[in-house]
């Protein structure tokens, strides 16, 4: 419950709305009057240690308190992912392909040339990497062709880049 108090007022009165509740009759003790009970207070032991937690780490801990323990207690950090770059290597694949497009170079060459000297996935073994090219050759290569046929056969990647 909410109290207020203006200067000089003696007397508190509950809100109107706990009034309508439980009526006027009844007495509602002001908070500061009310008996404060005794709590032993004690300097904290030398070797006791306080914590705090960031916001970050409390959700960690709601997420998984056993990932939470490893990272943060024992100093784990888990590997980066394999697939780390994929985005970045189809879009620099992607600007390969409008430059060799502009050159004149047919669309399955450009695609085919620019995933051979510029797709690389820095921390993926050997077939991850492999499986991971040929699903970019294949978006790639899909992407060019659907702009192609929404330009009725033109090549649209031209008047994209």
């Amino acid at each position: 419950m909410s109290w207020y108090e203006e200067e000089g007022d003696s007397g508190m009165q509950p809100s109107q709305f706990i009034e309508n509740e439980i009526g006027r009759d009844t007495v509602i003790p002001h908070p500061y009057l009310r008996p404060v009970q005794a709590v032993s207070c004690h300097a904290p032991e030398p070797d006791a240690q306080l914590h705090s937690f960031s916001a970050k780490d409390l959700i960690l801990f709601k997420q998984c308190p056993f990932r939470y323990r490893l990272n943060k207690e024992w100093g784990f950090l888990p590997g980066l992912s394999p697939d780390l770059g994929f985005g970045n290597a189809l879009h620099f694949c992607l600007g390969e392909i409008s430059k060799l497009l502009k050159q004149g170079v047919p669309v399955e060459k450009a695609v085919d040339q620019s995933i051979e000297s510029g797709f690389c996935l820095t921390y993926a073994d050997r077939n991850r990497f492999l499986g991971m090219k040929r699903v970019a050759h294949q978006r790639l290569f899909s992407f060019a062709n659907q702009r192609k046929r929404m330009n009725n056969g033109h090549d649209i990647m031209n008047q994209c880049f």
